[in-house]
């Protein structure tokens, strides 16, 4: 690798904005929710610049002005190759080979020479002093400096008299002296004809603005320069309403102070989502991102704050837009579930002077805060919510396509799509959990998922959830529904209409839920419904081909969890889960239709069934869609254990009694520890950290022993050890 192609970088490409002014702090550009199309999926009415960085298009500046100026006599390649591989001492000795240092030097073109040579020597420098340099022998900053004081800007007749302007303001901004950027830029500003090289000085004047404390100015820098990276880090910082209030207090229809209160409202809707655990988004930047801000790290303070903000603004004959802070008002009502008060706040809204955008964020706050506090009995409330949804999601839906491209536009271009899929159907989804009406969640988002050509919305997939039991109610409802919608509300059938639901993947997950709670039944009835054509197109469908009919051990895992994708069909033809099903049916039905005699025996070859279609079991996929090692215990390797313990005080035989203890020995349970506790990395056996049933069994199938002919059970490495060490 040419380290000096990295090492030199800087001298062809800009390094816009903050990120440029501090070379020695953290590199980022604020808080960005998980999954979302945008920074601002809940308030959002600036036209704020695409998260892309306008980085590739001022990259090309230098090379098109030294083009230019050779007047292209030297191939664009030949230029952009000696920009990012030249090195300070060959140019000073002349013995770089490229064709542009050539060129210049066949014309004695000093002005030029001299000039890269010093650009070359400070970039070089500059990269040499920072932390995290390659360079074992790292320059001083004092080094730096000298190479910095060294840098003059020539008269203007000068062929590169803008390009001695740009790079004093980059040594100047290297240095931290803040104060002569923005002197050099009052100075210098009238005399640069190059708009791309002003654009780019506009970037480190931004950054000088926001290091010196004008944040008004800064944030106005970077959203007309389009730098989206530094205007977020700029306003992750600012985050709050005390820094609003004091941008408020110098100009209150500033850039500065809508740009941070769209953000503040933003993390309100994060502090929300925050008190569901699944929902842990990471929080703005300084000082929330290290928990050192208690004031407003609560929601009700936070919204209690901007109410009290926003009555000071509409009471400010200075606000041109009053519009927006009533909107504000009735955002934060409604979050801290005041919903009367954030009805009267809304409607007041309506009626005040706002720009566009904010007419269309307070008509999608507007839907929120009826679609939130819906009665569900009002027929004429449901008709008009219903008409809402329609306009949102036809909204939404022309802006998916660019959605899928969201770093390439702007939030606003996607405001529509980002209020849906990222606001409008979580806040439901946290609004509606653990009842019936989880359904109405579910077929939003397959809306979302349909307007996205079918491709998965990840963001919140029932199957990610930690529990079977969750949304088990709103997807029983879901089932009815698809049977039959003569019942739904006029909201609901608009919710059902923009969606294409396929109830496979219902049916599967409600038979999953019976499979886990024994109601095998239940279980054989959903399983029955789902296609097995549909199934066998499932990732989990191959392990069963692979698996099903193959012997099994009892209470042994005998497989990899790799199957192949030779060895199986590729059209599903079996119903393993329903089928499944009806065999732990009659097991269950045998074991408890027993006599005393025959339960001990019964109860184990059931508890073995359990544990084989349990995630410890080569039939994982009876009950699971997915295997991972950090989630093998669950409800069937529960129920399996539970058995055996009830068979294993009841009178049997020495060799049933061995199998039994040896299947209790086998299971893991959320009682013991996991197995690097268990077994340490010292190859030795942690007996504390079983479960104390596990324990017993090992006590008892070391009495027996000697007593049955059992290869499994004498063979056994970890009962020996156990002996061994008891």
């Amino acid at each position: 690798m040419n380290l000096n192609f990295w090492k030199n970088l800087l001298t062809a490409v800009s390094v816009i904005g903050i990120v440029a002014l501090s070379a020695d702090d953290a590199r980022g550009c604020g808080w960005e929710p998980a999954s979302s199309v945008s920074r601002y999926p809940a308030f959002q009415f600036v036209n704020t610049p695409a998260p892309q960085p306008k980085s590739d298009e001022l990259n090309g500046e230098t090379v098109d002005f030294w083009c230019d100026y050779t007047g292209g006599r030297v191939d664009r390649d030949d230029v952009s190759a000696f920009l990012s591989q030249a090195t300070y001492a060959e140019v000073c000795a002349g013995k770089d080979n490229s064709p542009f240092f050539r060129y210049l030097e066949a014309e004695k073109d000093t002005a030029a020479l001299n000039f890269l040579k010093q650009s070359l020597h400070f970039s070089e420098a500059l990269d040499a002093s920072r932390e995290n340099s390659w360079d074992y022998d790292k320059n001083s900053s004092a080094e730096l400096s000298e190479v910095v004081a060294r840098i003059s800007i020539p008269a203007k007749s000068n062929p590169m008299f803008e390009r001695y302007v740009f790079l004093l303001v980059r040594a100047d901004a290297a240095m931290h002296r803040y104060d002569d950027v923005i002197e050099l830029w009052n100075k210098y500003n009238g005399e640069i004809k190059n708009q791309e090289l002003k654009d780019r000085l506009l970037g480190y004047l931004g950054g000088a603005y926001y290091h010196t404390g004008k944040y008004v100015d800064a944030i106005s820098i970077f959203a007309k320069n389009g730098d989206a990276n530094s205007l977020n880090w700029c306003l992750s910082h600012l985050v709050g309403a005390s820094n609003l209030l004091k941008l408020f207090d110098v100009d209150p229809n500033s850039d500065a102070v809508y740009y941070v209160l769209q953000d503040y409202m933003n993390y309100l809707w994060l502090l929300k989502l925050n008190q569901a655990e699944e929902y842990n988004f990471p929080l703005p930047g300084n000082p929330y991102r290290n928990g050192a801000y208690s004031a407003e790290g609560n929601l009700t303070g936070a919204c209690n704050a901007i109410i009290s903000m926003a009555e000071v603004a509409m009471d400010d004959q200075r606000v041109e837009y009053p519009e927006v802070w009533a909107t504000a008002k009735a955002f934060a009502f409604n979050l801290c579930n005041n919903g009367a008060m954030a009805k009267k706040e809304i409607a007041a809204a309506a009626r005040l002077k706002g720009t566009p955008e904010m007419d269309s964020n307070r008509r999608r706050i507007s839907f929120w805060i009826d679609f939130s506090n819906y009665n569900e009995g009002d027929s004429s409330q449901s008709a008009l919510l219903a008409k809402e949804y329609n306009t949102l999601y036809v909204k939404a839906e022309s802006q998916s396509s660019l959605a899928a491209y969201y770093s390439s536009y702007s939030p606003s271009e996607v405001a529509d799509y980002a209020f849906l899929a990222n606001f409008v159907v979580p806040y439901a989804e946290l609004q509606y959990r653990d009842t019936p009406l989880y359904y109405r969640v579910l077929v939003m988002m397959d809306g979302v998922r349909a307007m996205n050509s079918g491709q998965d919305y990840r963001a919140f997939e029932p199957q990610q959830r930690y529990t079977y039991t969750l949304q088990t109610k709103g997807l029983q409802a879901l089932a009815r529904m698809l049977d039959d919608r003569s019942g739904l509300s006029q909201l609901d059938k608009s919710i059902f209409s923009s969606a294409e639901i396929n109830p496979n993947p219902i049916y599967d997950a409600l038979g999953r839920v019976a499979l886990s709670i024994g109601d095998y039944d239940e279980a054989i009835a959903y399983f029955d419904r789902v296609d097995v054509y549909w199934m066998g197109r499932q990732g989990f469908y191959a392990y069963l081909q692979a698996r099903y009919d193959n012997e099994m051990k009892p209470f042994a895992r005998s497989a990899t969890n790799y199957v192949s994708e030779d060895s199986v069909e590729l059209i599903g033809t079996v119903n393993y889960r329903a089928d499944y099903c009806r065999r732990l049916r009659d097991l269950k039905a045998d074991y408890e239709n027993a006599s005393s005699s025959q339960r001990p025996q019964l109860g184990y070859d059931y508890a073995a069934a359990l544990f084989q279609a349990s995630a410890q079991g080569d039939l994982w996929a009876i009950s699971n869609n997915m295997w991972s090692v950090g989630h093998l215990v669950d409800a069937l390797s529960d129920r399996s254990a539970s058995i055996l313990e009830e068979v294993s005080r009841m009178k049997a035989p020495n060799d049933v009694k061995a199998r039994i203890y040896y299947g209790i020995a086998s299971v893991q349970t959320s009682a013991d520890g996991l197995f690097y506790e268990i077994y340490d990395y010292r190859n030795r056996w942690n007996w504390d950290r079983f479960s104390p049933a596990r324990l017993r069994a090992y006590a008892e199938l070391a009495k027996l022993y000697t007593k049955v002919d059992d290869r499994r059970i004498t063979g056994c490495d970890v009962l020996r050890s156990y002996i061994s060490s008891h």
